[in-house]
């Protein structure tokens, strides 16, 4: 008996989803993926704490929690491997995973602006006395 003859006999392999999900192959590919969307909502909700969406403030780059002051942005990935994630919040029914943005709260923000503008100063200022030195030779 050759392999074929054997792979006839047993069948295709993997569960057999035309006995699970009835309809055409359309309906059973959404009825898996729906199936596929509850269990990653059920996952997510297990592992990370939830962030009330009232206390979400959407900004153009980021998330901000007005309680705490952190900015997050969303990730969109598989929740297996959502390594940065740290909490999520809920949006039309389902749980949207968030991760830390960079930088990672006003206070930081702010801090590295005054930071990139006493750098701006200090060049400008190293920049004008160089200009006064080759004048004066």
């Amino acid at each position: 008996m050759s392999i074929g003859d054997t792979l006839r006999r047993i069948g295709p392999f993997g569960p057999d989803t035309s006995r699970l999900v009835p309809g055409t192959g359309d309906e059973q590919r959404r009825a898996r993926n729906q199936w596929r969307r509850e269990k990653d909502a059920e996952g997510i909700r297990e592992r990370w704490d939830e962030i009330p969406a009232e206390r979400l403030v959407f900004e153009r780059h980021w998330i901000e929690d007005v309680e705490t002051g952190n900015f997050y942005w969303p990730f969109a990935g598989d929740p297996g491997f959502a390594a940065g994630v740290v909490a999520y919040y809920v949006r039309d029914g389902w749980p949207v995973m968030l991760e830390p943005a960079n930088p990672p709260s006003r206070a930081e923000l702010e801090r590295r602006q005054a930071a990139k503008e006493q750098r701006r100063l200090d060049n400008d200022a190293a920049r004008t006395a160089r200009y006064e030195e080759l004048r004066r030779r």
